[in-house]
């Protein structure tokens, strides 16, 4: 097999969607709730916030609305609510994550994809 051969092939394994996104998508909606803790605690939302306006996720009074809260717990609390309404644009939160060097919660999500922390009742 030719070098270019093999570049096809890998090109056509990785899936991308049609707003441009390579879909990388470490976290599935239904896995959302399990890891919210995680991601509010390590997700930068400005940035995730930026990248979601960008490819039309968050429209712009929705984003300016984030912006200018000035609590980051809440703003990450915002986008996760507003990403579990758009369940098609989990790829489009996995790339964000990515972009804004989230590296740790990316992490924990990929090393544990079956069975993220559950909220205890005692917390």
């Amino acid at each position: 097999m030719s070098p270019s051969q093999i570049f096809d092939k890998l090109n056509a394994a990785k899936s991308v969607q049609s707003d441009g996104i390579q879909q990388d998508v470490f976290l599935t909606h239904d896995k959302l709730p399990h890891f919210e803790r995680v991601l509010l605690e390590e997700m930068e939302p400005t940035p995730v916030g930026d990248i979601l306006y960008c490819h039309a996720v968050l429209s712009s009074d929705e984003h300016d609305e984030i912006d200018e809260m000035s609590n980051k717990r809440e703003k990450a609390m915002k986008l996760l609510t507003k990403i579990g309404q758009q369940p098609d644009k989990i790829a489009v939160f996995c790339h964000a994550l990515e972009q804004s060097k989230c590296s740790r919660a990316v992490e924990y999500i990929r090393n544990n994809p079956s069975n993220g922390p559950l909220h205890s009742s005692g917390e």
